[in-house]
């Protein structure tokens, strides 16, 4: 195994790797392997993309069987073809863990289908299929593709054969002109509620891809107790002004939009207790969810390095990981539930069912094209703009400008949260007779038939087989909706 002081690294590279790693929970004296690694450059791309292109280089220094390598390709290549015009270096990368992949492709295939009759997504293909498409190498694209289906990897795998660099180029276009335009909605419609006295946080957005984001909160999707643990590794303080906490990277989630801690540390015990991870089962003592100290609690997490992120094995310490999974907890137990803890709840409930509800009927139905068209499904299923708050209510709000509609997921998922007795409206910005914009209020037009919650309950159920191989590799109890016995 490699060890950081016996490669071949300038005394000034293993500065900056030992500067980035001091704060880290990880051990990365010794020997290591692609695993760490895989954490390594995770600190490294975030940081200084040379480094990350200098460890990539020495991959083959680091030991690691069949599995790891994947694990390890598919990091390495989702993120070298993101960062593609950073670097010359970087295409010549690509080219080389591209013909690992597909060299390693028939044994990859037969080591998971040893404990599993379905294969789960290979981001790795999937990304090196989308580099092939750009470079108009159609032969190459075609055959990937047809390779990857036939072997039976997950992935719409017809419609990735038929892209090429001017679809992309199309698409990408396309996309940044609707992205514009419904940054400028959303500026208006903003205004209009802090206008009307409520408060707003923006829900399940990317700090990367809108402005506004520099100035107000964000709800995650499943992630919870971010009002006292926040995602960039900040325990926040509510005394502290937006200016301070944007001057640090970082802003509170309002206590009005989250559960308290008292239930967030009640959650985390039933995480503990019936759903244990690789950590508990290993060291319980070590777990968050210890049950000794909260593990909401300031003075505990103020220590850890929470964005210390690996996809593919447990690390100690991923405070962002319990609040994932306690999350998801919170989507199955109806205990504690007053009106806020309820719309919190179900919105992450009906979530889930959204995410969960595309692996589940490509599972029972393989037509991925014929699902694609029936069931439209998009990067941010069902995702809708703002959650407000006022007088004790929570109101989902979703922007809409000129004459466009609701996407059928935002229809099943603002028409489930209205089933389930919570407000949600449509925010519509458009042109008045004088040429100006103004903010028109409307009702949503719902016309599609809704899951019943026998419907959404069979769904959350459902584990692909593929992710249970992982989780149990992992070591981690999957989360399945059941009774919480306390």
């Amino acid at each position: 195994m490699a060890n950081l002081r016996n490669l071949d690294l300038s005394q000034t590279e293993l500065d900056e790797i030992y500067r980035l790693i001091k704060p880290s929970p990880v051990d990365f004296s010794g020997n290591l392997d692609l695993d760490k690694l895989t954490q390594l450059l995770i600190l490294c791309y975030r940081n200084n993309i040379d480094l990350f292109i200098t460890l990539v280089k020495l991959r083959g220094k680091f030991k690691g069987d069949i599995i790891k390598k994947h694990f390890f390709n598919s990091y390495c290549m989702k993120n070298l073809i993101e960062s593609i015009d950073r670097d010359l270096e970087i295409p010549i990368l690509i080219e080389a863990i591209g013909e690992e992949v597909l060299k390693n492709l028939n044994s990859t295939t037969k080591i998971i289908k040893i404990e599993s009759a379905a294969l789960p997504r290979n981001i790795a293909l999937e990304s090196y299929a989308k580099y092939l498409a750009q470079s108009d190498r159609k032969s190459e694209l075609i055959a990937l593709c047809k390779k990857a289906k036939n072997l039976g990897w997950r992935g719409d795998w017809d419609k990735y054969s038929k892209l090429n660099a001017v679809i992309i180029q199309s698409n990408k276009e396309k996309y940044n002109l609707i992205r514009e335009q419904g940054d400028t909605a959303e500026r208006i419609v903003l205004e209009w509620l802090e206008s009307h006295g409520y408060n707003v946080v923006l829900f399940g957005k990317s700090r990367t891809k809108n402005p506004l984001l520099s100035k107000v909160p964000i709800l995650p999707d499943i992630m919870v107790g971010t009002s006292i643990i926040s995602h960039g590794n900040a325990i926040t303080d509510l005394e502290c002004s937006n200016s301070e906490l944007v001057k640090s990277g970082h802003l509170p989630l309002p206590k009005a939009f989250d559960f308290d801690a008292h239930e967030l540390n009640r959650l985390s015990k039933v995480c503990g207790k019936l759903f244990p991870c690789a950590l508990y089962r290993s060291d319980a003592s070590k777990a968050p969810c210890n049950g000794i100290t909260p593990i909401f609690n300031e003075n505990k997490s103020g220590s850890l390095r929470l964005d210390v992120l690996s996809e593919f094995k447990p690390c100690e310490l991923q405070i962002n990981v319990c609040q994932h999974r306690i999350g998801e907890i919170a989507a199955i137990t109806d205990e504690g539930l007053n009106a806020k803890n309820k719309f919190l709840r179900d919105n992450i409930r009906i979530g889930i069912y959204i995410k969960k509800f595309q692996i589940y009927i490509n599972y029972y139905n393989q037509n991925f094209s014929e699902n694609r068209k029936k069931y439209k499904f998009n990067s941010h299923p069902g995702r809708y703009d703002f959650v407000a708050y006022k007088d004790g209510h929570i109101t989902a709000v979703e922007v809409k400008s000129g004459g466009s509609t609701l996407d059928y997921w935002q229809k099943i998922r603002i028409g489930s949260l209205i089933k389930m007795g919570h407000k949600a409206i449509i925010l519509r910005v458009v042109k008045s007779t004088n040429g100006t914009l103004q903010v028109l209020l409307e009702k949503p037009d719902i016309n599609v038939d809704l899951p019943s919650e026998e419907e959404i309950q069979k769904v959350l159920d459902f584990i692909h087989p593929s992710e249970m191989v992982l989780s149990e590799n992992k070591g981690n109890t999957p989360i399945r909706s059941r009774p919480i016995d306390q």
